[in-house]
């Protein structure tokens, strides 16, 4: 069978060679079908047609070469098809000659060999990471577990060899052929369990969890996998199709391997005796189909190889190779017995109408001569010893039997004139009489017949019932199973079958016959293996099959007629049918039916024992009748005074007990011996079963009067066992959720016959206190735990039922040290587990912490809400709600310290069964990864009034970064935690400091390297699958403890751990373990991710990961890893790929991330010659190859593609220079820019999967927001031209949803609130907010985004309203959804502030930018206007906004912008400030008034607007023409006035007066700025009135005043701030005319000359140059405020102040003799030395010319004050006159003396005038000088 051209089995050559498409091994397609991931490649798979045809003629599926296909391998090799180029990486000549040698070698088709080499070529990085360690990274593994790992690595040392050596032989012609030999070996086998495992999703209803079907819900997925499963059957024809060509493929397979008569390679026998296992599977399931008899062409051939080669019985040499073919022998045994079937063959001769016929084809019972031929096969196997072959001759002696019974039925009837107990086809012989005349004589012997001779030798000679129960115990859910749980089962109904029917030889109830029976049952499986094992469906089920069955059922009630005198038998088969899950009592019989009444009572008399007299003589059967009670149970210690009244009470009390006078019965014994008494005596067997466990116990005063002692120990323990698995049976029903009520009446009734203040858990806690203390003493192997292990099993049952008790009950115990005692269990481990390397107990115990720390969890809700009840097995009494936390954590605790041990010690423990160690670290490990997760994977709850909060800063560094909080417990304040996992806490802070301490030991890290070598250096076999299961799971359960552990020490910023350090040396080994199986892959790159940004948190140079892994393996890793998961690319590891990418780029791990965005390491970079080669898939770095991938983004999943758009963005963020050197950067930005361009906007929808949807999509485009403005950063960095320009026409979608929210991405605030107090009042005690998560693990958006919804789905399933329709559960993943949307929605906002920002910085001339700019700073200010709720979020996503609003209108406002978009920005914003409703004082009362400070700001640029947007066109208009068309704008700014400025300037002052430290001098120059800008609006004059009015409404210039009055107390750091900005203030006030008056009145200059501070003034210390803050700031307010102020009031007032003010001036003569000093020339100043230099300030000439004007004023007013005197002030005019004169004479010198004070002097000096040497502070200084000398002349 040749592959179709290009089919998805084989597609193109070239695109398989050049990397673009990678070949799905069957391998890969059968872990597809079972790993349950999302996997796009493997669907269209299965849908191809030629994969469907091998599928369903796997014999066919490897053809052999002819002409046919060797011209379509020169078709598919031609030059046409792929023509190699010089930088290739593949030889097309190397590979065509490997295909060809394949073919040869194997005798297969070229296409199909070509296709072998293909994958060969494209698996090199695996095969190279699957080869042998080097001596380099031995020694690195050996340190990181020192030298306890020698070993355990100790074959792997003897292969290791140096990394050059072992390149060199990878790359040899031998070694590639011999990988595609093997590769060729297993793809033959997993082809086989590709369609194993299909024939059983069809046949069995196997449950599915594979999702290879895109978009399809689960029911259609198995549908479709089981139309799939149909196809290979009906595909291929009827059974004889698949039959035959199947048993001809295990002779070849076979027979190769005994050919060769031991001279093979292992790996290659090996696989062709797996493929014949395999085969057998498959013909095991089309026969189990059909229920027809096999044909005489199916049984004949099947015989004819059995017989040729002896039932598999091939001596071999190689443990591993017997195991292989043990195996073998034992499904050959099963299948030889199915095909013959004696079920059948019973329903065929019990048919009238039979026909003989000579076909092959048809049923081989109707075929004389096949019979024959059978039988002289069945003598020659009797007679040739042929052990395997017992069961076979059994059953086909049943089915002669059976027919022998058919013909002398018939003959009687024919002589007696009867019908018979057969129908009766006429008068002629049966058609088989003459047959089995010829059969008969067989074996010649008068002793026995044919049948006989058959039956005996099976029975007597083969053991056949011993070969049967060995074959039993290893088809079960345990790791010696042949085969899978599902095939096991039915081959054991086969068995069942055959002793069903075998009584027709002899073979009748006995200990044997039960005993098989019991094995078959059992299938050599303890409790710990049915307790994990998941339920079968019950037409699937053997134990259900079984107790549905009358003729089996039997065996039962056989084994229970002699209980108790025989208890072991009917206790053990009970046990083994207790464990059925798939039955319930209401669907059929269940082994409780035979327990609850017990209709007869069985046992030995005691001797001399006379109180019964004889009955019904006649009948002759030994009938008897009692004429005395029996009492079954009596005290130990009888006395003879009052038995009898003892005895009465005790049958008065429970005539289950005692057997009362009259009971009839017989005496079964033959009468030599002790008499044996059958009694019809009905009673519970459930309380006889607890009363003989009274008896045990040391305290008890019972013993059982039929064996005259106490219960035996076998008895007990049968007992216990049954109990465990009853109960276990019940809760874990396959069913439904279990049925725990019927376990409590089960415990009900078994405690209802004991002592008073007894019941059966009592008792079995007391006999496990006895058998601890007694085997704990005891020392060697020969010691019998089997006691101690069934009380624990029974512990771990009452655990899922009532595990109150059992909590409160080990707090007590001595199984280890609770604070009372020194443990026991250490001690019997070690005296006896130890020695004999088998640790049963241990693992039972192992079970038991792990279902304690599930039961804590699953319980920790209902718990706390303290349902009471008074029954006495009550459901939420059993849980335990009154046990004390601090129980759970001591019991928790002691647990979680032995077994850290335990783990730690194992590695030098001696096992017997090397799966024991396995199971063992499995389960510790995975308790602890659970403990661990329980604990850190949810938040603490803290009550708010207890709390502060510090917000996570670093943007989206955390899925739910806008909710993440670090709680702090304030000073002084003991915190209350009400957590869920509060429990958990010790045990957990133990692991973590155990295992995350700087100075923790190697033991602790070697088991856990054990478990990983383990998992790599077990063979990835087809067969034997629990135990590949079992290696499987102990590895990902250590990989996922690892990781857990380093991100918990991520978490909680531990320094680097030991674990950490030796994981980094360990990093070979788990590379190789990421090829070793598809299931390590996803855990492996986990734990990596883990590792690499665990170190960058608590490293500040963390370890190289690319170095600890060696040149050879980090090539071959970092090629697996780029391939992204491909063919299968299973969504889950393509998403962890990406992220652990993603990490090394931004967690320092330089080389590492240099060979993601180069595709070269260091070493090949260095060497690299070659220049334009083109890259192909193979080659091409992640970074290209996320670019080429987003090309097509518009059909890429959201999800997807948002992987690759964050791995990009960490590219951009870390490393801008290797993004911006890709070739594809450019067409990349394009194509992300059109596609939001393209983007339709969102719908509203009530779905949730569209809001999960929409979700993504926002994300998705928040994305692509970033690196859009990263892309425009470094753009401006790099000197490029504006990229801008290219951007503007998608924006769109930005400007329209990012700040104005989708109606569908909204916060649902009502959702939210109605959860929250809805579920706090269902579960009183509990925080909705207890089950957010942490960070610890990154989570998708969707249902699990925010609260975790698997965890809450365990606490609360106790709960019908939590599963309930439109229950908590629906609520709470609507919850998370909106969360989700809420969470998108402000990563797109921060996205867009970004690069909004980044778009704002060239925004001249572009007015479609600045429209667009202008719109999105408008919409910023209408989003805070609505209402969105009091969270913290929302306030934080107001300042956001703010801020983005604030830079846009400065921006706009510096680009001198006129859009009409502008216009409306002051009424939005006032709008805003209007809508928060929060005054100064407030915002600084809360403690962040940045987002108030914010709002003024933009107010401030927004009235900056004003003047140029408004311009009067006409100065003279009338005032009522004036005021209509400013009134709209004047409105709002005199409500500015009104609520921000005054108000503004009294909350300010009063807030400062309580609490300086909070307060802010930019919140005072703020408030005045505002106020200057109101002032200067056009129109604002007329309103003047009205402005005075407010003010003095407010007292503003009272606030004002007595701030400066403060000023001096005030002063930050000896800065009195304050006192220059309250006088700016004052002096803003005294611009208005009216309001400077109202200054006058009030006295301000009086105010100012008696302040504090003004006292500095006078003292003549101020100056420009002054040391000291106090003193420059004193001046400044000198110069800038008070004479400015004194200006504006002489100006407003007039003459009636002239007095005041000269009055006030003159208290400051030493400022007004400054002034003049300060312009005086250089050559004039005889007070300066000559080596001092004289600097001119820009204050010191505007302080002059304000005095000047003031002086001039003054001068004027001189005549005209009337009733006041005018102060004589002593300033020289004409001094300052001659300076000015002078200096604005020597441009030339002042421009030497000018020196620049502050940041506007810095920036005015450094502006120059074009065409001119001068500078823009130097004309200003001339200016203010030009401006003296025009005042003093009189020129103004």
């Amino acid at each position: 069978m040749a592959p179709m051209s290009d089919s998805s089995y084989f597609p193109s050559l070239d695109k398989c060679l050049q990397g673009d498409q990678l070949l799905i091994s069957w391998k890969t397609a059968f872990y597809a079908i079972l790993d349950g991931e999302e996997c796009d490649g493997t669907q269209s798979f299965f849908e191809d047609q030629d994969v469907k045809e091998r599928l369903s003629l796997p014999y066919d599926a490897f053809p052999q070469p002819s002409q046919q296909t060797k011209s379509a391998f020169e078709t598919k090799t031609s030059a046409i098809n792929i023509t190699p180029t010089p930088d290739s990486l593949f030889d097309i000549k190397e590979i065509k000659e490997d295909a060809v040698w394949l073919s040869a070698e194997a005798q297969l088709d070229e296409i199909t060999s070509l296709r072998v080499v293909v994958q060969e070529f494209q698996s090199r990085a695996y095969a190279g990471l699957l080869g042998r360690f080097s001596h380099q990274e031995l020694i690195g593994i050996q340190e990181a577990g020192d030298q306890g790992l020698a070993s355990a690595s100790g074959a792997f040392l003897l292969q290791s060899a140096d990394s050059d050596d072992l390149q060199k032989e990878f790359t040899t012609k031998e070694d590639r052929r011999l990988r595609i030999l093997r590769i060729y070996f297993i793809e033959r086998r997993f082809l086989l369990r590709c369609t194993s495992i299909l024939l059983q999703i069809c046949n069995y209803q196997l449950p599915v969890t594979a999702v290879i079907w895109q978009g399809k819900e689960k029911d259609t997925r198995r549908a479709a996998l089981e139309d799939l499963g149909k196809f290979l059957l009906t595909g291929s024809g009827d059974s004889a199709r698949w039959l035959t060509p199947s048993i001809e493929e295990i002779r070849s397979s076979v027979g190769e391997v005994v050919s060769r008569n031991g001279m093979f390679e292992i790996e290659w026998a090996s696989g062709r005796i797996a493929e014949a296992c395999h085969w057998m599977e498959i013909i095991f399931q089309v026969l189990d189909v059909n229920d027809h008899v096999a044909s005489s062409r199916t049984v004949l051939a099947w015989l004819q190889i059995v017989k040729s080669f002896s039932c598999f019985q091939i001596p071999l040499d190689d443990p591993y190779m017997q195991h292989l073919m043990y195996t073998m022998q034992s499904m050959a045994a099963v299948i030889t017995v199915h095909i013959l079937g004696v079920n059948v063959c019973l329903d065929h001769l019990q048919s009238p109408d039979i026909g003989l016929t000579e076909s092959d084809t048809s049923s081989y019972i109707a075929n004389v001569a096949t019979i024959e031929s059978i039988s002289e096969s069945m003598r020659d196997l009797a007679e040739g010893g042929v052990l395997p072959a017992g069961p076979a001759i059994l059953a086909w002696s049943s089915i002669l039997a059976m027919m022998r019974l058919r013909v002398l039925a018939l003959n009687d009837a024919h002589v007696d004139g009867e019908p018979g107990s057969l129908p009766v086809a006429g008068d002629h012989p049966d058609i088989y009489e003459g047959t089995l005349r010829k059969v008969m004589s067989l074996v010649a012997s008068n002793e026995y017949t044919f049948i006989e001779y058959l039956a005996r030798t099976a029975v007597d000679n083969f053991k056949s019932l011993d070969t049967l129960s060995e074959i039993s115990s290893r088809l079960g859910g345990t790791t010696k199973a042949h085969v899978s749980n599902i095939i096991g089962a039915r081959m054991r109904k086969v068995i069942l079958e055959l002793l069903q029917n075998s009584h027709v030889v002899g073979v009748q109830y006995g200990a044997e016959s039960l005993s098989v029976n019991v094995a078959t049952l059992r299938a050599g499986q303890n409790y710990w293996d049915y307790a994990d094992s998941p339920p079968l469906i019950p037409d699937y089920d053997t134990l259900a099959t079984f107790l549905r069955s009358e003729d089996m059922v039997s065996n039962v009630l056989e084994a229970r007629a002699r209980f108790p005198l025989e208890p072991l038998p009917f206790l053990e088969i009970c046990q083994a049918l207790a464990a059925c899950k798939s039955l319930r009592s209401e669907e059929g019989r269940t082994i409780i039916e035979y327990l609850e009444k017990i209709p007869t009572f069985t046992y030995t008399l005691p001797e001399g024992y006379s109180d019964y007299e004889t009955i019904n003589e006649e009948e002759n059967n030994n009938s008897i009748r009692l004429t005395h009670s029996v009492d079954l149970f009596r005290p130990r210690r009888q006395l003879r005074r009052g038995y009898q009244e003892q005895s009465a009470t005790l049958m008065a009390m429970d005539p289950d007990f005692c057997i009362s006078a009259g009971t009839c019965g017989r005496i079964v014994s033959d009468g030599q011996g002790p008499r044996v008494v059958y009694l019809f005596h009905e009673y519970s067997g459930f309380k006889y079963l607890g009363k003989q466990l009274e008896t045990f116990v040391p305290t008890s005063d019972l013993m059982d009067t039929t064996i005259g002692d106490k219960a035996g120990r076998d008895t007990v323990s049968a007992i216990l066992s049954l109990l465990a698995h009853l109960l276990c049976s019940l809760v874990r029903s396959s069913t439904g959720p279990g049925n725990p009520a019927e376990a409590l009446r089960i415990l009900e009734i078994t405690s209802s016959g004991l002592s008073r203040n007894r019941d059966i858990i009592s008792v079995v806690f007391e006999i496990l206190e006895e058998e601890l203390q007694t085997r704990s003493a005891a020392v060697g192997s020969e010691a019998s735990l089997e006691l101690l292990i069934c009380c624990i099993q029974v512990m771990h049952a009452l655990t899922l039922i009532t595990p109150g008790r059992v909590w409160s009950l080990l707090a007590r115990s001595n199984i280890l040290d609770f604070g009372r005692s020194s443990g026991k269990l250490p001690s019997i481990v070690g005296s006896i587990e130890m020695v004999a390397g088998r640790y049963e107990l241990l693992l039972s115990c192992s079970h038991l912490y792990e279902v304690l720390v599930q039961d804590l969890a699953t319980n920790a809700v209902s718990r706390r809400c303290r349902r009471k009840s008074s029954t006495r097995f009550a459901k939420q009494e059993g849980l335990g709600s009154e046990v004390p936390e601090h129980v759970f954590s001591k019991v928790l605790l002691s647990f979680t310290r032995y077994f850290i041990d335990v783990l730690e010690s194992s590695s030098s423990w001696k096992f017997h069964d090397i799966n024991e160690s396995r199971q063992l670290r499995k389960t510790v490990t995975s308790t602890f990864n659970s403990i661990l997760q329980y604990t850190y994977g949810i938040e603490a709850y803290v009550p708010e009034a207890q709390e502060t909060t510090a917000e996570t800063t670093s943007k989206l560094s955390s899925p739910k970064y806008f909710v993440s909080k670090m709680t702090i417990k304030n000073p002084g304040v003991e915190v209350a935690k009400p957590r869920l996992a509060a429990a958990f806490e010790a045990a957990a802070t133990h692991l973590t400091e155990s295992f995350l301490s700087t100075s923790t030991g190697t033991l602790r890290v070697q088991p856990m390297l054990r478990a990983l070598f383990d998992g790599f250096a077990t063979p990835d076999t087809t067969l034997f699958v629990n135990e590949s299961h079992l290696c499987t799971g102990q590895t990902i359960s250590t990989l996922l403890f690892t990781k857990t552990l380093l991100q918990i020490g991520a978490l909680l910023y531990k320094p680097a751990s030991q674990l950490q350090i030796r994981m980094f040396k360990a990093s070979p080994l788990l590379a190789r373990l990421y090829a070793s199986r598809e299931l390590y892959r996803l855990p492996v790159v986990n734990l990596f991710k883990a590792l690499v940004f665990g170190a960058s948190v608590n490293t500040t140079d963390p370890p190289s990961l690319l170095g600890h892994l060696g040149p050879r393996t980090a090539k071959n890793f970092l090629h697996v890893i780029a391939e992204l998961d491909k063919p299968t690319c299973r969504r889950e590891n393509f998403s962890s790929i990406e992220q652990f990418m993603s990490k090394v780029l931004s967690c320092r791990q330089q080389w590492f991330a240099k060979y993601l965005l180069t595709g070269k390491s260091a070493k090949s970079a260095l060497e690299s010659t070659s220049g334009g080669k083109k890259l192909t898939a193979l080659d091409r770095p992640p970074l290209t190859t996320a670019f080429h991938a987003l090309k097509k983004i518009q059909s890429m999943p959201s999800r997807d593609a948002i992987e690759l758009l964050e791995f990009i963005a960490a590219a951009q963020n870390f490393w801008p220079w290797a993004t911006y050197e890709a070739s594809d950067h450019a067409t990349f930005i394009r194509t992300i820019s059109e596609f939001v361009g393209t983007l339709a906007p969102l719908q509203q929808s009530t779905s949730l999967n569209d809001s999960i949807k929409s979700a993504f999509q926002t994300k998705l485009v928040a994305l692509i927001g970033e690196i859009l403005s990263m892309h425009l950063f470094h753009s401006r960095q790099m000197g490029k031209a504006s990229a801008a320009e290219d951007l503007i026409p998608n924006l769109d979608y930005f400007v329209r949803f990012a700040v104005k929210t989708p109606k569908i991405m909204e916060y649902n605030a009502s959702l939210h609130g109605n959860l929250k107090r809805n579920f706090e009042a269902r579960y009183s005690g509990c925080k909705l907010l207890e089950f957010r998560r942490t960070t610890i693990e990154k989570q998708d958006f969707g249902r699990e985004y925010f609260y975790d919804l698997s965890l809450a789905d365990k606490m609360l399933s106790f709960d019908q309203s939590w599963d309930a329709k439109h229950g908590f559960k629906q609520e709470v993943e609507k919850a998370n959804v909106n969360l989700s949307c809420v969470n998108a929605q402000i990563a797109l906002l921060h996205a867009w502030e970004y690069l909004a920002i980044e778009l704002s910085t060239d925004l001249l001339g572009n007015v479609d930018l600045q429209s667009k700019l202008a719109r999105v700073a408008g919409d910023c200010l209408v989003a805070n206007t609505q209402s969105q709720g009091s969270e913290e979020i929302f306030q934080k996503l107001n300042k956001i906004r703010a801020d983005l609003a604030l830079v846009l209108i400065q921006r706009l406002v510096e680009a001198g912008s006129k859009v009409p978009e502008m216009d409306n920005l002051l009424t939005k914003i006032w709008d805003t400030v209007r809508q928060s409703e929060t005054t100064f004082y407030l915002a600084l009362a809360s403690g962040d008034p940045s987002y108030h400070r914010t709002l003024l700001k933009i107010m401030f640029s927004c009235l900056r607007i004003l003047p140029a947007a408004n311009n009067q066109q006409d100065a003279n208009l009338r005032a009522s023409t004036r005021i209509t068309q400013a009134s709209p704008i004047v409105g709002i700014v005199i409500h500015v006035l009104d609520k921000v400025v005054a108000a503004g300037i009294r909350d300010i002052v009063t807030f400062i007066h309580e609490q300086s430290g909070d307060a802010s001098p930019e919140d005072l120059a703020l408030i005045t700025g505002v106020l200057q800008s109101c002032l200067r609006v056009p129109g604002i004059e007329l309103c003047y009135s009205q402005i005075v009015a407010i003010f003095e409404q407010n007292n503003s210039a009272r606030f004002a005043i007595t701030l400066f009055s403060w000023s001096d107390t005030l002063a930050i750091d000896g800065d009195p701030i304050y006192g220059e900005l309250s006088i700016l203030f004052l002096l803003e006030l005294s611009t208005v005319p009216a309001m400077a008056e109202q200054l006058a009145i009030g006295g301000i200059l009086g105010n100012i000359s008696t302040a504090n501070i003004t006292t500095y003034l006078r003292g003549g210390k101020a100056c420009p140059f002054a040391e000291g803050a106090g003193f420059q700031r004193c001046y400044s307010l000198w110069q800038r405020g008070i004479l400015p102020l004194v200006l504006n009031l002489l100006d407003s007032v007039g003459a009636a102040i002239a007095s005041e003010a000269s009055h006030f001036l003159v208290q400051f003569p030493a400022l007004l003799k400054q002034t003049i000093e300060a312009l005086d020339p250089p050559a004039s100043s005889r007070l300066i030395a000559k080596t001092q230099t004289k600097y001119i300030t820009l204050a010191t000439c505007s302080e002059a010319h304000t005095l000047s004007l003031i002086m001039f004023i003054l001068n004027g007013f001189k005549d005209s004050v009337e009733g006041a005197e005018m102060a004589d002030i002593k300033w020289d005019s004409a001094a300052m006159l001659d300076n000015a004169e002078f200096w604005l004479g020597s441009t030339a010198t002042l421009k030497g003396k000018i020196l620049p004070m502050g940041d506007r002097d810095v920036a005015l000096f450094k502006q120059e005038i074009k065409d001119t040497e001068s500078n823009r502070l130097l004309e200003r200084i001339i200016g203010e000088l030009a401006g003296i000398k025009t005042v003093l002349t009189g020129n103004i």
